[in-house]
């Protein structure tokens, strides 16, 4: 390249050539002129160096025009021509000061400029704009990649997913902002665990994919996966509360997992809803029935979406025993499916399914309207009603105006509220403490009974049962089962006991199957007992029958309470009771 010197120099040289060319034309012409004209050369000289002054400055001009207008607005027209082709290294160089050299600068500017913005897109195109983590379009393409070169050289690759467990808890009781500060604690958490070549990508509210390239055995991706949990299990602080959130993870590894991108993310996730079947917050590797138990899962989903027109779902009713009274007190629906050609399909195959589709907020509905027509159909048939108690999720609280839909559904069937009681488990009041507190409250004021499921299994707090309004628990059959053995069982039960009584609760246990588990309760002045030793879930038309024999629990006590034994009479005195084993009394 000619330095600013050199390129001095020949224009210098240029401009002499051009003088001394000049003065010759001028000389040939004064001579020319005076031979042919015979006119004195002084008469001639003044006219024609005018005239071949003004030629000569025209062609300058022309000349230096063309070096600083003509030449940089082609290269302009260059320059926008690769900027179009994607070239946004592409400049043009100014050589002045003028309008034309401003012109210059600010089409470079601009290119340097869309270069940085078109960089920026790209990045957002690829990224979480929450996390900054490679989004599910980057995190595919790296797992393509790591495909790619581990068919070359014999590797692994696993594909791992990551469900944080029941994160919207977090989003319901701290807020979005409280969830979307949590995302991003986590995010960087999760990319400490990657090694140099790992990637992990965001690819949904709550879920995470992990890409493993160049393994040489599964029990890398088995410590990584084991990592993860540990790095989880780390409290992190949202403002001014303290929490721990789990993951439930599933692995899939190439080849033997699946030999493509889309089915080795297919079957992460197929093991990933297994973690959460078994519980949450554990490590499940991919197994081929998982493939199968999801078509399976896909076709239940698709009934489950007709059972309600087809009217497939049907109540059955499991009875409460009062132990101060020794009669049934109440019943608790219970929804089944009957699904067309089986037998009728248990709730725990069905209502997760129900809970994660959404499906539960008209089967919710369904429910309430079923009970309240059969508490109808009980007293037109001359029975005298008892309550009935109905499950209610926390996804009907959320997207169902539960109080309304209580409410008529109360009209249409004309029940007395009283008759109603509203079950709802621990998790659910506490997930969401202070919507539920309104609605609990609106239905207390119809007059309905507010029950608490599964107590002992949550957040259980004597703060919380004075707040909400409600006027029984139900203990747990966990602490149930082994009252009558285990001494750990039997503290907690009788606690619990005592603290309802002392805010002036009813209490009620669950899953009373033995004679010893009924003898421990009564010594212990539990309210309500339930459970197999007494009833199996029955069908409407079977309660009411139980209803009309007015079968009763009569206490009767031995030489000490340890000694008490229960039996069930009917109207004539006969026992039907005192067995050990799982019989139905009623």
């Amino acid at each position: 390249m000619r330095t600013a010197k050199s390129r001095a120099g020949i224009r210098l040289k240029l401009s002499t050539a051009l003088l001394v060319l000049s003065a010759s034309v001028l000389a040939v012409t004064v001579a020319a002129v005076t031979v042919l004209l015979g006119t004195p050369p002084h008469e001639i000289f003044i006219p024609a160096a005018i005239g071949l002054g003004s030629v000569l400055s025209a062609a300058i001009v022309g000349w230096r025009m063309s070096a600083r207008i003509a030449r940089p607005l082609v290269a302009l027209k260059e320059g926008v021509i690769a900027v179009a082709r994607g070239d946004f290294n592409a400049s043009v160089r100014a050589t002045s000061n003028d309008e034309i050299g401003v012109l210059c600068d600010a089409f470079n500017q601009m290119a340097v400029d869309l270069k940085s913005k078109l960089d920026h897109l790209a990045h957002v195109a690829h990224h979480d704009t929450l996390t900054h983590l490679p989004n599910r379009v980057l995190t595919y393409d790296r797992l393509q990649q790591a495909l790619a070169r581990a068919r070359r050289r014999g590797l692994k690759v696993a594909v791992i997913f990551l469900d944080l467990d029941r994160f919207k808890a977090i989003n319901d009781t701290l807020g979005h902002a409280g969830g979307d500060q949590a995302l991003r604690q986590l995010s960087e958490r999760l990319t400490t665990c990657l090694g140099a070549d790992d990637t992990v990508g965001r690819l949904g509210d709550d879920e995470f994919a992990f890409v493993l390239p160049d393994l040489a055995d599964g029990q890398d991706c088995s410590r990584f996966a084991e990592g993860l949990l540990q790095s989880l299990a780390l409290p992190i602080r949202i403002d001014q509360h303290q929490t721990v959130i789990t993951g439930s993870i599933g692995v899939a590894v190439f080849p033997s997992d699946g030999d493509d991108a889309d089915t080795l993310l297919k079957n992460a996730d197929a093991a990933m809803c297994r973690a959460k079947e078994l519980g949450r917050n554990n490590v499940q590797f991919y197994a081929p029935q998982m493939h199968k138990q999801a078509l399976g899962n896909l076709q239940l989903e698709a009934d489950l979406r007709q059972a309600l027109a087809r009217e497939e779902f049907v109540l059955q009713f499991q009875a409460k025993v009062s132990l101060e009274s020794g009669q049934i007190s109440g019943f608790e629906a219970l929804i089944r499916w009957q699904r067309p050609g089986e037998t009728l399909v248990p709730p725990a195959q069905f209502v997760p399914l129900l809970e994660r589709t959404g499906l539960i907020v008209p089967v919710g509905e369904w429910v309430i309207r079923a009970a309240c027509r059969q508490i109808r159909a009980w007293r037109d048939e001359g029975i005298r009603p008892l309550p009935v108690a109905i499950n209610l999720s926390a996804r009907q609280f959320q997207r169902q105006d539960v109080c309304g839909t209580v409410k008529r559904a109360l009209a249409e069937f004309e029940i007395e509220p009283r008759l109603l009681e509203i079950e709802i488990t621990e998790t659910t009041a506490m997930e969401h403490s202070e919507d539920m507190v309104a609605t609990l409250r609106d239905l207390k004021a119809l007059g309905v009974r507010i029950a608490i499921d599964d107590f002992g299994t949550g957040y259980s707090s004597l703060s919380y049962l004075k707040r909400f309004p409600v006027d029984s628990i139900k203990i747990d059959r966990s602490f149930i089962g082994q009252v009558a053995d285990n001494p750990d069982d039997a503290a907690i039960a009788k606690a619990i006991i005592m603290m309802a009584h002392s805010l002036q609760l009813t209490v009620t246990a669950e899953g009373v199957e033995t004679a010893a588990q009924l003898a421990f309760l009564v010594s212990n002045n539990c309210n309500e007992v339930q459970g197999y030793y007494f009833s199996r879930p029955l069908p409407a038309t079977e309660c009411g029958a139980l209803l009309k024999q007015q079968l009763q629990v009569k206490p009767s006590r031995g030489s000490g309470d340890a000694q008490r034994v229960v039996r069930l009479v009917d109207q004539e005195g006969w026992w039907h009771g005192g067995r050990e084993e799982v019989v139905p009394l009623f």
